[in-house]
């Protein structure tokens, strides 16, 4: 190492990766079963580790090959050898991969937002969804269903015969212009090429060597098992299975199926390869696909490269990925935040974001920001250099080795329009789709993100403008997007360089200079925007960039910014081929793709409401549809549209709402987790105050200004639980009733005190309380239990789930607009019903169709209907109810099921059907039907009559009606064979029984020497009146003790919870040490022996439960089934006929009901649970 190296000044790399010097073991990862094999080990990240590698300690790609033999592993799968060595071909797949680049028109233009288009009243009377539909699903099933999407009537030829084929590449050494159709030589050249190994031998000595002693050699071996066959399996079967296939043809599905069968095989095979073998390479042989980057690609360079791996290779890779997953949080910066977990990636967005907000700032050379792009990253990652990466960060040669095993024998195929070119082996490069491949990317990206983090410490560097006292942020990165904050000083900009040069020749990465770009302010001075193109050799851009697929700009939120966003909807739509869809396709597609679209970008950035309300307006105008390039008129708001069914929407979200949902997401990050985000905001905003008190102040960044915005709306909803007392006293709902500063007058001048400040020696300081605390409160807080658990901080808890985690849904459902729920509105749809049918009933109980009374305001003159023989008014009443002729159809299958049609409106005439008395599954959703099919064959009807020239048939509609009941219960109860004719099939639906599943169950005596103690709990509500009971006996069946509580207001989980407590104290209190505890909640089961997550708001009385179970010397928790605990189950109800606790010590003073179910139970008499099945059962 040379002086200028030892005198701190950067000749490399100068912070990377060595074991650590204090030879801990920070965590161990299990690698096999071989008795030299060696646990795989790492060690913790230190801000002071150097790169260690040196040119005498760097291996080749031939050198590390010999080092690791081929050696020959041969396989049984059925009555085939592979071997190791086998390369005289490659097995067909069955399934061929097509690439596709749509290219598909929209027929007009969407635009605007009004409820209102160029249609005349002629176009208006068309619409009422007349278009037949394949039984789309309604807004309450989130699976879907593709049939949904399309119409009956379509045909494929609205379809493509096949997609888009690649036709000529431009050859970059010949004309742009002329395209060569040697496709396929080309891409297996190039693709080849870039997996290849270049002549030139990287530099590898940017890697210096650490002064100190390595000592990696002195930490403990992780433990030598081989890898539980169970969890082997159980990563196979958590696999996707709908993945594309690999070579083989098979995908997960094939594998997940057929486990039975080939699993002995397949577990072979892994653990062949734990114990050192070779991977053959009909398994390590993979495919690559190429997607488009762009519409109607011509060169190489548009295409995406996607690696189709088989399955058994995937598995492999899993399964060292997940052992490695666990320890990358403390061995990547917080700076990298792809692929770790625990990390969001719209933190890294929003933290790029602030930083750009202070670009406008003073700095000496201005702050510049550096996009980088790199080329090829995953196919430059040397071999080499990830093994020696891996080598100087502790891990175990035996790991490594597996790692080499998985990358150094790769070998290629191209598919090409389908079919596959070329076989050809890698020395480079990592697959793109293969699950170790990111984190082993990460790993070798560490060494340019401690590089970058070390030059803080260098004199002559001076970075972007921040907090001094708050973390110091240079970069952030997400794999192979990075982006550097710096300024613009010329040493600065030239140790940036030399950094990122030293990384290009020491790991093989590129920086692509054409793509790679700086932002500066507009206010910066012309020679300091010169310098930084001079030294950097990037262009500038000006306004704002795409970082992680989210705009980064300074200053106001513009609608430019996010036109991407927009066109990106447009687009998707272009794609759908408009004319074709059903309204339930449509709302499938709405529901599922289009909403979807946004969330990525809505989860980190904040885009103004005209972006918004643009987006809802192009969805709503595809709802509804285009006639002619112009958009149909809008028969309702999307605002109506947009509630949950059951209060009369039809499922979709306001993407408003949805917005405010993930602001309130970021406020709950940023008080609940420790992130590097969340200490950059706290270090420039809080520096002075708590969170809570802070309040925005012009300057601040917007996206601080919508936190400040929304937290006290979120803090309503966060409570603390109490661990080590480390929450701020005054400002934290730990509580219950809010932060304590409220019931302060002087909450301004409220210090920064913690909970833990008001103990002394694990209780509660009263004389301290007595002086600060609120005297208001004084009582709740000396009444709250400490349990102290140290080395746990506090932690936050969203009140509005029952495990305590934030999630958006919850967010959402506090933010909306609400409305009253109906069963009217939930009756109206049906998984199985067509959507299109139960959606013209909602239009039509609402007023939205185009019936002639709605079109007059559009200057249509009125006439009268076309379905009746004596002609009314065409509106909604006389078309659905009041005509003749759908009177007399209501009639006809009103009178077979025993309904009434005194009626006034088409409201009350529904509810006659829905409100009916029904005997089983079947007979429900018939009279859940019938009213739906009767109204969209009315309207079929009379379109058809009006439009059609047809004249009004009750046969036809009658015979229409009962087909499509006849195909509804067909569809949901297929193994049923229904009769052929309306009378019959609805006499039958009335006829028919559900199946029941029959158990025969007992309770039974305790072992001698345990007593056995049964508890239940029962409420009248759900929440409401609580109470438990409970009863306590010997071996011998007899009563020990029962008892009887009213609980007032809960829960019906409390009061389980609750019931189990007072059950297990009497227990205790008699003196008893082998208990047996039975409960009828399998729940209350799995949360007692911690198999389970607990809801929150039962913390307390399970940690209570926890401390009277340590007490038992032996103990058991088992189920019972309900029939069987009868006695403890009438105790609970006998509680609501009490006002205070009651308790018995023998069995004449329980009451009559419990008496006659204990004497039972002493005898063991047997008892039937008796359950209904879904399952229907014709009659006899």
């Amino acid at each position: 190492m040379n002086s200028a190296n030892s005198e701190g000044e950067l000749d490399g790399v100068q912070e990377i990766i060595s074991p650590d010097r204090d030879g801990l073991n920070r965590g161990k990862l299990i690698t096999g079963n071989d008795s030299t094999s060696q646990g795989l080990q790492h060690t913790k990240k230190s801000d002071d580790f150097i790169l260690s590698i040196e040119k005498s300690d760097v291996a080749t790609e031939e050198q590390i090959a010999e080092e690791s033999p081929d050696r020959r592993l041969q396989i049984r799968t059925g009555s085939h050898q592979l071997d190791g060595e086998w390369n005289t071909g490659v097995c067909s797949p069955s399934e061929e991969v097509q690439l596709s680049a749509s290219s598909n028109k929209m027929a007009g233009p969407i635009a605007g937002g009004k409820n209102s288009g160029g249609q005349t009243p002629e176009e208006l009377e068309m619409e009422g969804g007349t278009k037949e539909g394949i039984h789309p699903t309604t807004a309450k099933d989130h699976s879907i269903n593709i049939a949904n999407v399309f119409n009956d009537e379509q045909t494929h030829k609205e379809i493509p015969a096949r997609p888009d084929r690649i036709t000529g590449i431009q050859n970059v050494q010949s004309d742009k212009d002329k395209l060569r159709d040697d496709v396929e030589d080309q891409e297996v050249n190039s693709q080849h090429k870039a997996r290849k190994t270049p002549t030139q031998q990287y530099d590898k000595t940017g890697m210096q060597k650490q002064t100190g002693k390595d000592n990696s050699n002195n930490k403990q071996d992780a433990e030598q098992n081989a890898e539980d066959n169970q969890q082997r399996g159980a990563m196979a079967k958590d696999m996707r299975s709908k993945a594309a296939a690999g070579p083989d043809g098979m995908n997960g599905n094939f594998y997940q199926n057929c486990w039975h069968i080939i699993k002995h095989d397949l577990l072979e095979v892994i653990q062949a390869f734990f114990c050192g073998q070779m991977i053959p390479k009909y398994f390590s042989h993979s495919c690559i696909v190429l997607l488009p980057k762009v519409s109607n690609p011509t060169k190489l360079r548009e295409f995406r490269p996607i690696s189709l791996s088989n399955f058994i290779s995937k598995i492999i890779s899993k399964l060292l990925s997940s052992r490695l997953g666990p320890i990358l949080p403390e061995l990547i910066s917080p700076n990298q935040s792809g692929f770790v977990k625990g990390r969001s990636i719209s933190e890294n967005i929003m933290l790029a974001q602030e930083m750009i907000h202070q670009i406008k700032k003073p700095n000496i050379g201005s702050n510049v920001i550096i996009k980088l792009d790199m080329a090829k990253a995953y196919d430059r990652v040397q071999w080499s250099y990830t093994c020696l990466v891996l080598r100087k960060m502790g891990f175990s040669e035996c790991f490594i080795d597996m790692v080499w095993r998985i990358m150094a024998n790769n070998w290629y195929s191209i598919i090409i329009n389908g079919k596959r070119y070329g076989f050809f082996k890698s020395s480079r490069g990592l697959k793109q789709g293969d699950p170790l491949s990111p984190a082993l990317f990460i790993l070798g990206a560490e060494v340019l993100s401690r590089s970058l983090n070390r030059l803080h410490n260098h004199p002559d560097y001076h970075g972007f403008f921040m907090e001094r006292k708050g973390p110091q942020v240079n970069h952030l990165s997400f794999a192979d997007d990075i982006i550097l904050f710096t300024s613009g000083r010329q040493k600065t900009l030239q140790l940036v360089m030399q950094t990122l040069n030293v990384y290009e020749k020491t790991s093989g990465q590129q920086v692509n200079k054409d793509k790679s770009h700086f932002i500066i302010h507009s206010s910066t001075f012309t020679s300091t925007r010169d310098r930084i193109k001079k030294v950097t050799g990037y262009k500038q851009k000006e306004g704002s960039t795409i970082y992680l697929g989210c705009p980064l700009f300074a200053g106001r939120s513009r609608v430019i910014y996010f036109s991407d966003l927009i066109n990106k909807v447009l687009h998707r739509i272009t794609g759908w081929q408009v004319k074709i869809l059903s309204y339930g396709g449509k709302a499938i597609l709405i529901k599922h793709v289009l909403q979807s679209l946004p969330i990525h970008l809505l989860s980190a950035v904040i885009p103004p409401v005209t972006v918004l309300k643009q987006i809802q307006s192009i969805i709503a105008d595809f709802f509804w549809g285009w006639r002619n390039e112009k958009k149909k008129y809008n028969w309702s708001s999307w605002k109506n549209l947009s509630f949950p069914i059951e209060e009369g929407g039809i499922g979709v979200r306001n993407l408003a709402d949805v917005c405010k949902a993930f602001q309130y997401k970021q406020w709950w990050v940023f008080r609940s987790k420790q992130t590097l985000w969340g200490d950059f905001l706290k270090a420039k905003y809080c520096r002075r105050s708590n969170p809570i008190s802070k309040k925005w102040d012009t300057g601040e960044s917007p996206a601080w200004k919508h936190l400040m915005h929304n937290k006290l709306k979120v803090e309503e909803n966060i409570q603390w639980k109490i661990n080590t007392g480390n929450c701020s006293f005054w400002w934290d709902n730990w509580l219950g009733v809010g932060p304590l500063a409220r019931f302060s007058r002087h909450s301004h001048k409220l210090n920064n005190k913690k909970v833990a400040d008001f103990w002394i020696n694990g209780q509660w300081n009263y004389r301290l309380l007595t002086q600060q605390a609120p005297s208001c409160q004084l009582a709740n807080i000396l009444a709250t239990e400490i349990h102290i658990q140290y080395g746990k901080s506090d932690q936050a808890i969203w009140t509005l789930t029952n495990d305590g985690k934030f999630t958006c849904s919850s967010a959402w459902n506090v933010i909306r607009e609400k409305r009253e729920k109906s069963k009217f509105n939930t009756l109206m749809w049906h998984r199985s019903i067509p959507f299109k049918s139960s959606f013209l009933l909602w239009r039509a109980l609402r007023g939205k169709l185009p019936t002639n009374d709605k079109l007059i305001v559009f200057g249509k003159e009125p006439v009268q209907c076309f379905c009746c023989n004596r002609p009314g008014m065409d509106n909604i009443e006389h078309i659905f109810n009041k005509g003749q002729f759908a009177a007399y159809v209501w009639r006809s299958f009103a009178a077979a099921a025993g309904i009434t049609t005194d009626h006034t409106s088409l409201p009350q005439l529904i509810s006659q059907w829905w409100l009916a008395k029904f005997n089983n599954d079947a007979h429900k959703l018939l009279l859940q039907a019938v009213p739906i099919f009767i109204c969209w064959n009315l309207w079929k009807n009379r379109c058809a009559s009006k439009y059609g020239g047809k004249i009004s048939n009750v046969s036809r509609v009658k015979y229409a009606v009962y087909k499509d009941c006849y195909k509804l219960l067909n569809t949901v109860f297929p193994y049923v064979k229904w009769p052929s004719n309306w009378t019959e099939l609805i006499l039958m639906g009335e006829r028919c029984s559900h199946d029941a599943k029959v158990i025969l169950v007992r309770w039974k005596k305790p072992p001698e020497l345990w007593v056995k103690i049964n508890t239940d709990g029962s409420a009248r509500e759900n929440p409401g009146k609580i109470g438990a009971g409970g009863i306590l006996r010997d071996h011998t069946g007899r009563m020990v003790l029962a008892f009887a509580t009213p609980l007032g207001d809960g829960t019906s989980i409390q009061a389980e919870v609750e019931a189990t407590l007072f059950g297990l104290s009497w227990s205790l209190e008699m003196g008893y040490e082998n208990i047996i505890l039975e409960v009828d909640s399998q729940l209350l089961v799995a949360w007692i022996m911690n198999r389970a997550q607990h809801p929150w708001s039962i913390d307390n009385q399970l940690r209570k439960l926890q401390q009277l179970i340590g007490q038992i010397k032996q103990f058991k928790c088992n189920h019972i089934y309900r029939e069987a605990n009868c006695a403890a189950d009438s105790l609970s109800k006998h509680s609501h006929k009490i006002t205070s606790p009651q308790v018995y010590f023998n069995s004449q003073q329980l009451p009559k009901e419990t008496k006659a179910y204990h004497q039972l139970d002493m005898q063991e008499v047997t008892n039937f649970r008796r359950r209904k099945t879904k399952r229907i059962k014709e009659p006899p």
